[in-house]
């Protein structure tokens, strides 16, 4: 049995006191990988500094962060010093001196992200207009063959209607009355 000073908290009041769900705060242990105390009957019990905690991850999540980048931070967090920690709505406080490195942390993750996934993304984009480019390129051929060739064959019909009307304007009146024979 764990034996402590400090209140512990059951999954249900943490989840009452972070206003979540059961299956978020497990998902949350296991994907940024927090390692939540168990009782005797492997229950999680959860300690202030494990409220704190969570809370941030929810903060840093709001803010748009996955949870690959939340971990790295979480690990970066011997360099992020939690202060008043009578109240769960306590912020994270970095020393002064820490500020520009954990902003230039967090903005090459958030880069890095966004790379990760805006540039397969970008690529296949770009494949598939070439692709389509070269498909209407063909599609404009071929209908240009097309018409030709429907021009052509026009063409060749009214000329020989106009050879046709030229041989009948060119019979005699007697054969155009009684007939070709």
């Amino acid at each position: 049995m764990i034996e402590s000073r400090e209140k512990m908290y059951s999954i249900g009041e943490a989840c009452e006191i972070l206003k979540c769900e059961v299956h978020n705060l497990r998902y949350i242990e296991k994907a940024v990988g927090l390692e939540i105390k168990r009782n005797e009957f492997q229950e999680r019990i959860y300690t202030h500094e494990d409220l704190v905690t969570l809370k941030s991850v929810f903060e840093l999540k709001e803010q748009g962060l996955n949870y690959k980048a939340i971990k790295k931070v979480l690990e970066q967090q011997g360099e992020v010093a939690v202060t008043n920690t009578d109240s769960l709505g306590s912020d994270l406080v970095m020393q002064p001196d820490n500020v520009e490195k954990f902003m230039n942390f967090l903005a090459s993750t958030i880069e890095q992200g966004v790379e990760s996934k805006v540039t397969p993304a970008l690529d296949s984009i770009m494949n598939r207009m070439e692709s389509l480019e070269k498909q209407n390129q063909e599609l404009r051929d071929a209908l240009e063959q097309a018409q030709q060739k429907y021009y052509k064959e026009l063409y060749a019909k009214l000329t020989k209607l106009e050879e046709a009307q030229e041989v009948e304007r060119n019979q005699p009146w007697f054969k155009k009355i009684f007939g070709r024979k």
